[in-house]
């Protein structure tokens, strides 16, 4: 008879071993610094190899993220570093007889550090990749502006990257000349590109720190900013924007102009345009149209201003007074910290003397783009007429 043992129970059947492992690869070529290595698509990958994968599953996962690997055909060895992240010295990977497999680079990585892959012929296309290419999406990381000597930045938040490193570096002065590349453009800083860096900062300055129309702008209120002294720093970019070749900020009211050049607030030259506060602005329109039973409505943000007189419809004019000047008081620290900025280069202080010439730096006027070439030509001496007796005491000054 037969037996009945184990009927209907499924036989065990022993599986593939399918497991896989998450390997860092890096691509390298001799002299190309990380953010070029990202651009051309040689950057740093984290890529799950099975540990059953042949050499050929292998050659085809790195081609798949590497695709300028395809044209060196094979023409490859991995290296592997002794910790340092490849700072230290590279030894190289033999492969076994078969290649390389999924089995034996496990073995070889110990569950930690990363392969490096080295052409053997100098065959490898470096130049960077379209913006759209799958490449170039997998390896765009943040760069460190602080690990480079030079700012490298992309398009993307100019402004908010370079305000960090400007305000972060040690060893370097805002009035040495500045040199900027940027990651995706080979080209040396010649002039232009420092021209559209200090464009981008000076249009981030005013985006940022100031609030107002086109007729001209004042300094947000902004106890933060101040306690971090960012207005201090948009002083020492407008000093080095002036001077280096990049736009003025003449994006100023009338009257901040005047306390930056006399120390001194014009309290008679302010009126109700030079509030550019949205909340004060709104509260100046609810105070000339509220009726005498709604003035009370507004007594708390009235007082909040410093206005302490009697919060009513007959002293109207007064209270918009007293808003308008709180709008201006308050934001003098503000106006101080940029001035201390613009000592750089002893700005402040030719400000000081010659505020007429300077006007239009800082203004909205006539005047659409005044640059450096703009501002020698103001302070620039005019002789008399050539031959003449005073032409000969012109030369004693």
């Amino acid at each position: 008879m037969k037996s009945d043992i184990g009927a209907g129970k499924p036989r065990r059947r022993r599986m593939a071993d399918d497991k896989e492992q998450e390997i860092q690869w890096i691509k390298i070529w001799p002299g190309l610094s990380p953010a070029y290595s990202n651009l051309a698509g040689l950057g740093r990958r984290t890529l799950n190899i099975p540990e059953n994968a042949d050499h050929s599953q292998i050659s085809y996962i790195l081609m798949e993220s590497y695709s300028k690997m395809v044209p060196l055909d094979g023409a490859w060895m991995l290296h592997k570093a002794a910790g340092g992240s490849g700072q230290r010295k590279l030894s190289v990977l033999v492969p076994e007889a078969e290649g390389y497999t999924g089995a034996y680079l496990a073995k070889a990585l110990g569950g930690k550090g990363c392969l490096y892959i080295m052409p053997i012929q100098d065959t490898l296309d470096t130049s960077p990749l379209p913006y759209s290419s799958k490449d170039t999406l997998q390896s765009t990381q943040i760069i460190d502006l602080e690990e480079h000597a030079s700012e490298e930045l992309t398009g993307e938040d100019i402004f908010e990257r370079g305000l960090g490193q400007w305000r972060r570096q040690k060893r370097s002065s805002p009035k040495n000349p500045i040199r900027v590349s940027f990651i995706g453009e080979s080209g040396i800083d010649h002039g232009a590109l420092r021209k559209e860096f200090l464009t981008e900062m000076m249009a981030g300055v005013e985006r940022k720190f100031f609030q107002g129309g086109s007729t001209g702008k004042t300094p947000k209120y902004s106890i933060t900013d101040y306690h971090k002294e960012h207005f201090k720093t948009a002083g020492e970019i407008m000093a080095v924007s002036i001077v280096q070749g990049g736009p003025p900020p003449n994006f100023f009211r009338e009257w901040c102009y005047g306390y930056i050049s006399t120390g001194e607030m014009d309290r008679d030259s302010i009126s109700k345009e030079d509030v550019t506060d949205p909340e004060l602005s709104q509260l100046m329109e609810e105070v000339e149209i509220a009726e005498p039973e709604a003035m009370y409505d507004l007594l708390d943000r009235i007082t909040a201003c410093g206005y302490s007189g009697p919060a009513t419809w007959e002293r109207k004019e007064e209270i918009i007074k007293a808003i308008i000047l709180h709008s201006s008081v308050r934001i003098l620290p503000m106006l101080q910290q940029i001035c201390s900025g613009m000592k750089l280069y002893g700005l402040c202080e030719m400000i000081v003397q010659q505020p007429h010439n300077f006007r239009d730096l800082f203004v909205p006027g006539l005047h659409q783009k005044p640059d450096a070439e703009f501002l020698i030509g103001a302070i620039s001496p005019v002789f008399s007429e050539l031959g003449s007796l005073r032409r000969r005491g012109n030369r004693g000054l």
